[in-house]
């Protein structure tokens, strides 16, 4: 399909023009101050003589093969790191990631050089992302507020694509290698940090993909990075005292410029949700009955034990719209005729993970959208306009089967 040739690429993306050379300057002020981390990736185009002129082809050009000479060198707080295309693959990414322990803002450079002109050919940066890590001098204070007690936490963390657990080391898919496991996790170790507040209350190991830990009881948030993936985020990892919590906690590769990837995870109960995405133009639908269309958006990953996660990823953004709808299957029994809603989806704890360009938006079963028989009708995504509208029933109106009515 040429259906997006000529649509202008999602700004998710950093890299020099028709130019040889140029520079990116500016400030970011920081939403708090205290420990951060930042992460992004710096890829290399790959030349296929017939890739597309669409979103969906990128990184691939068919121009020419890339300059093995191009420069980017970036500083960032004063650290300043130079990558090279030389004895990088054509295709190729490298990550930045840094942690800045006592930081209010960012002060950013970015200088690319180049022998050609051409801007395809070029090196970029893209979907950069930071993860607050805590602020200092708080911990004595949250632990003022703690109730008492205790509890545990314990649980996996797995990639969001396959379900393979993220053991250092190990290979496990991106979503764009149909299947293969084409991203080696990183050999450091990852931590669960708990979070009250602005403080890190702890820091828990994860060993092979597992961890577990008697805490203190307390209302937190808990948060993973790893190099390479989007960091994880959950306000609600509340610890009650004598009761243990278990968590699934899917993290997602990072994407492509111009990719975008939807990723649901709930409780033990019900054991079965899906995932139903309408595509815009002919209203294709992925979901399990149907795990491709376009030949850009997959399901790649359904899970039918509870906890999900269940992963749906469009490799190149179509213009028009899309809509969000998560089914509980075999969920009619379960529903509460006089409400028309299902109180086994409304207590389910689902959520969903939007990743586009550098932003991910997240959504709440309860908070978010709205509940109709065995569905939670959750998202409107526009993107040309690229704005993500919560459904109401004007919005995002369903039939009897969950399908997204004329809009």
């Amino acid at each position: 399909s040429e259906a997006g040739a000529g649509w202008e690429l999602p700004h998710a993306f950093l890299r020099l023009g028709n130019c040889k050379e140029a520079m990116a300057r500016g400030r970011f002020q920081l939403p708090s101050a205290g420990a951060w981390k930042l992460q992004f990736y710096i890829g290399v185009p790959e030349y296929k003589r017939r890739a597309r002129n669409t979103p969906a082809a990128f990184p691939d050009e068919k121009d020419a093969t890339p300059s093995p000479e191009d420069l980017l060198t970036v500083s960032i707080n004063g650290v300043n790191e130079t990558f090279s295309t030389e004895g990088m693959a054509n295709g190729g990414k490298l990550i930045y990631m840094k942690t800045f322990p006592f930081a209010a803002v960012l002060d950013y450079t970015f200088v690319f050089k180049s022998d050609t002109a051409l801007e395809h050919l070029h090196m970029f940066a893209a979907n950069g992302e930071l993860a607050f890590l805590g602020a200092a001098n708080t911990l004595p204070t949250a632990l003022l507020h703690l109730p008492g007690g205790q509890g545990e936490i314990g649980g996996t963390l797995i990639n969001a694509i396959d379900g393979h657990p993220l053991i250092p080391g190990a290979l496990v898919s991106d979503g764009y290698s149909g299947g293969n496991r084409a991203v080696q996790v990183p050999v450091e170790a990852p931590v669960l940090r708990l979070m009250f507040g602005n403080a890190e209350m702890y820091q828990i190991p994860i060993v092979d993909g597992k961890f577990s830990k008697q805490v203190k009881a307390g209302g937190f948030a808990c948060q993973v990075t790893l190099k390479g993936f989007y960091a994880f985020f959950d306000r609600e990892c509340s610890i009650r005292d004598s009761a243990d919590v278990s968590k699934v906690i899917a993290l997602s590769p990072l994407l492509n410029p111009g990719s975008m990837r939807f990723i649901l995870s709930w409780g033990s109960h019900p054991h079965d949700l899906d995932m139903m995405l309408t595509m815009p133009g002919d209203r294709c639908m992925v979901w399990w009955k149907r795990k491709q269309c376009h030949g850009l958006a997959a399901l790649d990953f359904d899970v039918t034990a509870g906890y999900g996660p269940e992963t749906i990823t469009i490799a190149g953004v179509e213009r028009g719209r899309y809509f969000l709808v998560v089914e509980h299957y075999k969920g009619d029994r379960e529903v509460d005729r006089q409400r028309d809603m299902s109180p086994a989806v409304e207590n389910s704890g689902a959520q969903i993970a939007f990743y586009f360009g550098n932003s991910v938006k997240r959504m709440v079963v309860g908070e978010d959208g709205y509940l109709k028989h065995k569905f939670w009708v959750v998202l409107r995504f526009d993107s040309e306009s690229q704005e993500i509208t919560t459904c109401t029933p004007e919005v995002c109106p369903i039939d009897h089967a969950g399908i997204i009515r004329n809009t």
